[in-house]
Order: structure tokens, then C-alpha cells, then sequence
């Protein structure tokens, strides 16, 4: 319903400014200038004008009859050598007189000469709509047809049989292709080809119209090129585009995108090189060398990293985690105190807290304890109150006697049950933990 209200003003507007433009068209007689122009778009020139004598007015009648024969060539010539306008809008109207018919006299010769003029000037009623809708919104495009169908200016001169209203027309219709190229460049793409032959072509036609038209052409091609060179001053010539709104920021050139104001995460990414980086967590990774940091957890991945495949959780719950892919080395070097070592390739487990070695991959229980601490097993958490369940498989008894812990044994809360089979001493003196038990 909007849309349809909005077209009903529309035509309203152009209705409007017809009625002011053609009313009383051939009310007003020929003045001096608008009687060069019937005699140049007649096909005549000044030499058809008798001078130093007296004529009649059949005779004058006479001269400002329509010569058909007359071509475009020859009314070139002559304003070339007569007057000091371009020829296209005096062929446009010689044309428009054979269209028309000839004039009967002259009230009727003023309306035919003036009609094309009050036909341009509507046309740029319309023209002035477009520019305004594309430039800024259809509500704009609106109120500035309606401010060009009343304006007593615009109304003048498109009751003069001149050529004025036809520039003022070119001149609309160049701009709105000017924006479209704007827009099209705004948004990273070719520009249409129609848009730029289209501004092309009427820039080239308006020269023809009217010389003083350079100056519009001029000031396009510096808004053009002005516009686009402030646009790389300042992205960098990046190709950056930017939204004030959210802090979006985007490079076309780079493939980088960063929102700086995206829940404050300061998110950055390069599809170039495959870098993401959201600056409210720490987390940072690279694509291109498979490098991966989370400053929130302190985790820490290279892939490719010499082929080692490094991993490190620096900071999550104070593991120190750190595993390499290359080599199958794990350690946790603040879990507990326990300064954990694993290596994949010999299944070597080391806890530096304690003391404890234990090789997976020695033998059948792969255990080997530390001479210095003598324990079996990670104490990293040295007090733990459960009950011990005796080794289902017969135990070799140590080949050296085992030293006293330095702090009395606590038995057992818990009587425990006889182990099935007899114990094999271990191959290694027990060394007593430098904590009790």
C-alpha cells in the first residue's frame, strides 16, 4: 500500500510539473534569442535576413518557414561560422519541427519551438527523482522532484526555446550514473558495464549540447577519483573497509577481518595466512604453521613446528602440560609438584616430584624405582586413605634388604587379605620416600 502511495505522488509530481511547463506555452512572444534559435532549427541562417531594407511581413513570414532539405552537416556549418553553440540541440529540433509539422504562424511556431524544452524539463522532474532515491532513499528522491516541478527557475527556462532544460536533464541523469559507479566500486566489484557506458554516453552527448557542460564533467571526474583516492589514503591501500558501528573491520587485499567491538573479544583473522586471533581470550592460531594459543588456558599447539607436533598447556589448572608430537615426550611440570615426564617412543613416565621412573615398555611390569627415593609408585598425592590390594601375580623378592623409612608405619585401618601366590623381591634395593607415608 506505501509502495503504491508513494508511485501515486510520483506521478503526481511529474503531472504537476507538466501542467506548470506546458501552460500558457505560446502566451509569450519570441524574444531575440529564442529567434536565433528558430532561425538556425529551421535550416536558415542570418544571410535569409534582408538587411538595409524594408520588408513585408509576408516576406518576414517567409524566413521563418521550415526548410526540410536543411541536414544536421549544414546546421553544423552554419553555427560554426553564425553562433558559438555545439549543433546537437538545434538538429534535435530541426528534427522535432518536421515531427510536429510546420508551424502556421507565429504564436504556433512559438509553441513548437518551446514544446521540446518544456518536454526536457519534465524529463528532469524524473531524472531528479533517480538521483535523489539512488543517492539517498526514495522518501529524498520525492521531495526533490517536487521541489524541481514548482521551482519558478526550472519553469522559465523550460518555456524558453533554448537549450538549457536539455543540459539541466544530461547533467541529472550523468550524476545518478556517477553514484551507481560509486556504489559499485564501494562494494569491491566491477563496475556494470551499462552504468559506465551509460555515464560515458551522456557526458559525451552534454558536450554537444552546451561547452559550459566541461565544468560538470570536470567536477565528476574529481569527485570520481577524489572519492577513491581518500578511500586508499585511508585504509592504506589495503582495500580496507570498515563499520563504525560494530568495529568491523575488514581487508580485501589481506583476506584479514577484526571485530574490534564484537563483545569486546577483539577478534582478528587473516585468510591469507590462515591467522585468527580474539584478543578477550587469548586465543591465537595460524593456519599456515598450524600454531595454536589460548592465553586464557595458557594452551599452546604447533603441528608443524619441525615436525615435532608441540603441544603446552602452560596455564590449565597449573599442569605446565607440555606434549610433543615428534618424539611422543609428555610432561607435566606443575601437576602436583610432580614434574611428570613421559616419552611414546620408550614409554619412559618420570615424576621429578617424587622420584619415580617408570619404564612401560621394560619387561613384564616395566617398574624401575628411584634409588634415592625408593618409592614404586607417584606420590604426587602422598596421603590418600585407601585400602591396598595386594599384587595378583607372585612378587620377586628384592635381592637387597629393604632400609627402614625414616618415620614409623602406620598400619593398615584394615586387615588385608593374603595374597594368593608368594612375593618375588624386587630386583632393586627399596628406597624409603623422603615424605612419610
Amino acid at each position: 500500500m506505501r509502495i503504491r502511495q508513494h508511485y501515486l505522488w510520483l506521478v503526481f509530481i511529474l503531472a504537476l510539473g507538466a501542467v506548470l511547463r506546458f501552460a500558457l506555452l505560446d502566451s509569450k512572444p519570441l524574444w531575440l534569442d529564442e529567434i536565433i534559435t528558430a532561425l538556425f532549427s529551421l535550416g536558415r541562417s542570418f544571410n535569409d535576413i534582408p538587411l538595409d531594407k524594408v520588408f513585408s511581413l509576408e516576406q518576414l513570414a517567409a524566413i521563418f518557414t521550415l526548410k526540410a532539405e536543411t541536414s544536421c552537416r549544414e546546421i553544423a556549418g552554419t553555427l560554426a561560422v553564425q553562433s558559438t553553440h555545439p549543433p546537437l540541440f538545434f538538429c534535435s529540433l530541426h528534427r522535432w519541427l518536421q515531427w510536429v509539422g510546420e508551424p502556421s504562424d507565429f504564436q504556433d511556431l512559438a509553441w513548437k519551438l518551446r514544446a521540446m524544452p518544456a518536454l526536457f524539463g519534465t524529463g528532469a522532474i524524473a531524472a531528479i527523482y533517480g538521483l535523489g532515491r539512488v543517492a539517498f532513499s526514495p522518501a529524498t528522491g520525492l521531495a526533490a522532484a517536487a521541489l524541481m516541478a514548482v521551482s519558478p527557475f526550472a519553469t522559465y527556462l523550460s518555456q524558453e526555446a533554448r537549450h538549457y532544460t536539455l543540459p539541466l536533464l544530461l547533467i541529472a541523469l550523468a550524476l545518478l550514473s556517477l553514484i551507481k559507479i560509486q556504489i559499485d566500486l564501494d562494494k569491491r566489484r566491477r563496475v556494470r558495464r551499462k552504468v559506465w557506458l551509460g555515464w560515458v554516453a551522456i557526458n559525451t552527448l552534454g558536450l554537444y549540447i552546451h561547452y559550459f557542460f566541461i565544468l560538470a564533467l570536470v567536477a565528476q571526474i574529481v569527485a570520481l577519483l577524489g572519492g577513491q583516492i581518500w578511500k586508499l589514503a585511508a585504509d592504506g591501500g589495503s582495500g580496507l573497509a570498515a563499520d563504525g558501528g560494530s568495529g568491523f573491520v575488514a581487508d580485501g587485499d589481506s583476506g584479514l577481518v577484526a571485530d574490534g567491538a564484537d563483545g569486546g573479544s577483539g577478534l582478528a583473522a587473516d585468510g591469507g595466512s590462515g591467522f585468527v586471533a580474539d584478543g578477550g581470550s587469548g586465543f591465537v592460531a595460524d593456519g599456515g604453521s598450524g600454531f595454536v594459543a589460548d592465553g586464557g588456558s595458557g594452551f599452546v599447539a604447533d603441528v608443524t613446528d619441525g615436525g615435532s607436533g608441540l603441544v603446552t598447556d602452560g596455564a590449565d589448572g597449573g599442569s605446565g602440560f607440555v606434549a610433543d608430537g615428534g618424539s611422543g615426550l609428555v610432561t607435566d611440570g606443575a601437576d602436583g609438584d610432580s614434574g611428570l615426564v613421559a616419552d611414546g617412543g620408550s614409554g619412559l613416565v618420570a615424576d621429578g616430584g617424587s622420584g619415580l621412573v617408570t619404564d612401560g615398555a621394560d619387561g613384564g611390569s616395566g617398574l624401575v624405582a628411584d634409588g634415592d627415593s625408593g618409592l614404586v609408585a607417584d606420590v604426587a598425592e602422598p596421603t590418600v586413605p585407601t585400602l591396598h590390594t595386594l599384587h595378583p601375580t607372585p612378587q620377586t623378592l628384592h635381592p637387597t634388604p629393604h632400609t627402614l623409612h625414616p618415620t614409623p608405619y602406620t598400619p593398615n585401618p584394615t586387615p588385608q587379605t593374603p595374597h594368593p601366590t608368594p612375593h618375588t623381591l624386587h630386583p632393586t634395593p627399596y628406597t624409603p620416600h623422603h615424605t612419610p607415608q
